[in-house]
């Protein structure tokens, strides 16, 4: 015969948990071949002593007969209880709880067993406490855990004590006893990971805490594992804005944001279900399923000398480890040979590699999330901007130069100023046209598949397309002019589709021709730089229609900047059109930030964190690292997230159609800022800043909702902490991984993408890969280190590979597109048009080797 009845599965127990005073509880066990066996209840409490229910046979169970019983209990306290089975030959066995434990799945016995125990709260949820050290327990488990991550009790005991706290208390009880790295401050709580016995520690009543390299590394390992032991189990945080806790030690802040920014990016750490266990002697681990299906396996390796291979049961259609972003093996059962404890009770299981004092969060979720597949290929990441193109259509073809590359004037707010007010190039012919189509054609020629570019809307004074006038509007330096004069533009060509265009955006447009007829205006009347928005007369100093209609002049410059954006907008869909019938897919990009001086903060001030003035009253940026010891001050105005919720995301959901409308794939820049983001105070430095929340997966569901799966690849390159892994792991956005930034900075040694990625030689803020190569490798063939690395990343296991062009080229850093931190001579470089032809069949080669690998 077979028995099982598990305290702290509610098939079994119903409700889970302590129970109210005169609350119902059902209470069942299964049964296997004990056909005509009688099972009966015994219960015991201090106040009324045994009493034995009988219990009914009321279904059978995959081969089982379920026993259940449903009673309530008058007073509060504890009870204890056993089950009794008579069997049909009058022998007679008992189920009790294992040896040691109070509750869990029990065992048969021959004899009076352990009882399980099930809590009874009064009528004010308060939980009697059966002695000193469970009320203790109750109170906070930093005892414990710090037991267990300094290795002086198992990962079982703490299981259990975990399990046995969860069973037998209320949620509230249960909840404060798992927030204990509550109230205390770094120093104690240092000196309380580091293992060292307090005579030897120097704490805050004497001073600063002192510890040496290596046992302050230790600490911090461990208050890591403890603060996702805490932040991801229902405790979460105490923390309150009126009651905030100061780090006073930067890698303990960072820990506590990183640990809570995870639990508030995954709904299911908020409120999913939780359930605690212990994996081998070493590893605690812990279960929280969410309603929608997704769960997660949170691990914690509280070891210093063993790593250890856990294998967890596949929950879920796909899988994504979010603290170091690894792949996660998955292996049928059949596959484990004896190396999990129990028998196998599933198909699949996750393999998750933990190191000494390591953890793990294991992400399982559905294949398909919010996110457009992208088709396996090559791809070649050059802007417009970089195409070769004559000065006239009479030009003579640029000579074939060593270095393969030029530069073109920059596309600057002064020289746009002093062009046709339409914003149409009076000099030089763009690259929109015939340049792009000719590009497009050398791009299918070779088979690639993708071709990304930087952002096509206006760029700022110097040239950048990352800190323009407009979120929305094109760059109509890239218009193309027609070669006869009297063509006409295309907005007299075709004046039905004209209107169409005007009307469908219309939200974007109308603010951006106001704003540009003003600056124009203004302009004229200066012989200065154009003056910011909000130095404008204060009748110009916000958006409003009537302005422009009352003032012909005005009306005149937004009418022209109308035809102007239809111009391009005429183009550039002709140039996609093109590219797609041709097999090449257009990547776009989206900056995250808008300029203070754009028509998105002067048409749209309360989407932005402003003075009452208009300039930023906080402005983006990042904090001090290992590149920049004072920080980054960008001074782009952050957003308000709560209007920008409250609104419904509209406008974030207009710009993102408009992306949408206009690239096959867009690239969104700086994707940890929809995780959190660094806001500094107007005036301050960048290290006074702090960083705030994000609208995280809110704002990419309710996009999902309204346009379906999303074409979009997130720039998740720099610091990126575990919760924007999580937030592209939820979304399902393939994030971005650069052969220049491999784990201990030396690619050579053998690279891989992480998974989920699209794998990059380089990006336009890079060196190019022969830059790098020379940097990094002084002592190497250059041309063979950079082959090398070139076919890593072809051949990755990543769906999809992009290249610089320069580095198809082969070009070193005065070919370089940007240099981040500097302002002069970025944005101009632009290919030699018979060395771009020459390597045409450099890029067949790659794109043969790519497919040869993929159908490897």
């Amino acid at each position: 015969m077979q028995a099982c009845h598990n305290s702290r599965d509610v098939a079994y127990r119903l409700p889970y948990g302590a129970v109210q005073q005169g609350e119902s509880v059902a209470l069942s066990i299964d049964l296997w071949d004990a056909q005509g066996a009688i099972v009966r209840l015994r219960t015991w409490t201090a106040e009324s002593g045994e009493r034995i229910y009988p219990m009914d046979a009321v279904v059978e169970l995959h081969g089982a007969v379920r026993h259940k019983v449903e009673l309530a209990f008058d007073g509060a306290g504890i009870v204890w209880y056993h089950f009794i089975i008579q069997m049909a030959d009058g022998r007679v066995l008992r189920y009790g709880a294992c040896d040691g434990k109070t509750g869990g799945e029990g065992r048969l016995y021959d004899w009076e067993p352990p009882s399980f125990q099930l809590t009874v709260c009064d009528p004010n949820g308060i939980a009697p406490s059966r002695d000193e050290d469970d009320l203790r327990r109750s109170q906070s488990m930093l005892g414990p855990v710090a037991d267990f991550l300094l290795g002086r009790i198992s990962a079982p005991e703490l299981a259990e004590m975990i399990e046995a706290l969860r069973e037998n208390y209320p949620d509230e009880t249960f909840r404060h006893a798992l927030a204990f790295l509550e109230g205390m401050d770094d120093d104690r709580l240092l000196g309380l990971f580091s293992g060292l016995p307090e005579s030897e520690l120097t704490l805050n009543d004497g001073g600063p805490l002192v510890l040496d390299d290596h046992h302050a590394g230790i600490a911090k390992g461990r208050l890591w594992c403890a603060s996702l032991l805490q932040m991801l189990s229902p405790a979460g945080t105490r923390q309150t804005e009126s009651c905030p806790v100061v780090h006073t030690d930067r890698d303990c802040q960072a820990i506590f944001d990183n640990a809570r920014d995870l639990r508030e990016t995954l709904p299911l750490f908020m409120d999913g279900t939780f359930s605690c266990f212990a994996a081998n002697e070493d590893v605690l681990g812990f279960w929280r399923r969410g309603a929608d299906g997704t769960s997660a396996c949170v691990l914690v390796n509280g070891s210093l000398q063993n790593a250890h291979d856990v294998f967890v049961p596949m929950t879920g259609e796909a899988v994504s480890e979010v603290i170091g972003g690894y792949d996660v093996p998955v292996c049928d059962a059949s596959e484990l040979d004896g190396r999990v404890d129990a028998p196998p009770k599933a198909q699949r299981y996750a393999r998750v590699r933990l190191s000494q004092i390591g953890s793990a969060v294991v992400y399982f979720h559905p294949t398909q999330r919010l996110q457009l597949p992208m088709d396996a290929g090559l791809g070649v990441l050059a802007h417009i901007t970089s195409l070769p193109v004559s000065k006239n259509p009479n030009a003579p073809e640029a000579s074939d130069k060593a270095d393969a590359g030029r530069t073109a004037p920059a596309a600057s707010e002064k020289a746009e100023a002093e062009r046709d007010p339409s914003g149409v190039p009076d000099k030089n012919p763009g690259t929109l046209g015939a340049p792009a189509r000719e590009f497009v054609d050398w791009l299918a020629q070779a088979g690639a598949r993708y071709w990304q570019v930087l952002p096509v809307n206006p760029t700022d004074e110097y040239g950048s397309p990352y800190a323009g006038i407009s979120a929305f509007a094109g760059n109509t330096r890239l218009l193309e002019r027609p070669s006869a004069p009297d063509t006409g533009d295309a907005a007299d060509r075709d004046p039905d589709a004209y209107r169409r265009f005007c009307t469908r955006e219309a939200d974007w447009l109308e603010p951006y021709a106001a704003f540009m007829a003003i600056r124009q205006k203004l302009a004229a009347t200066s012989d200065v730089e154009p003056l910011p928005w909000q130095d404008w007369p204060n009748a110009y100093r916000s958006f409003d229609p009537s302005v422009i209609q009352a003032d012909p002049e005005l009306r005149e410059h937004a009418e022209r900047c109308r035809r102007a954006q239809f111009e391009f907008e005429q183009q550039w869909d002709d140039l996609r059109r093109y590219a797609n019938a041709r097999g090449v897919l257009i990547v776009g990009d989206m900056p995250i930030y808008v300029s203070a001086d754009s028509a998105d903060v002067w048409a749209n001030p309360e989407l932005f964190q402003l003075e009452p003035d208009g300039r930023p009253a906080a402005v983006a940026g990042c904090p001090p690292d290992a590149f920049a010891e004072e920080g980054q001050l960008w001074g782009n105005p952050v957003y308000n997230w709560d209007a920008l919720r409250e609104s419904g995301y509209d406008w974030w959901l207009r710009r993102l159609q408009r992306a949408f409308r206009l690239y096959d794939f867009v690239r969104l820049d700086h994707f940890i800022g929809f995780s959190r983001y660094y806001r500094i105070p107007k005036g301050k430095p960048a290290t006074e800043g702090n960083y705030c929340p994000g609208p995280g997966a809110d704002l990419f569901r309710t996009a999902y909702e309204q346009f379906g799966p999303l074409p979009v690849i997130a720039e998740d390159l720099g610091s990126i902490t575990p919760a924007v892994r999580a937030l592209a792991a939820a979304c399902g956005f393939p994030g971005m991984d650069v052969v220049q930034f491999a784990d201990g900075n030396d690619p050579l040694s053998g690279w891989r993408p992480r998974p989920a990625k699209v794998a990059y030689t380089g990006t336009h803020d890079n060196q190019t890969l022969v830059g790098y190569v020379r940097k990094r490798y002084p002592d190497l063939d250059c041309q063979a280190a950079v082959d090398r690395l070139m076919r890593d990343v072809v051949t990755c296991e990543a769906p999809v590979a992009v290249l610089p062009l320069q580095d198809l080229m082969g070009l070193d850093d005065d070919a370089r597109m940007n240099t981040p931190g500097t302002s002069q001579g970025n944005w101009t470089w632009q290919a030699d048009r018979q060395a771009l032809r020459q390597t045409g069949a450099t890029l067949h080669a790659l794109v043969d080797m790519r497919n040869a690998s993929l159908e490897a």
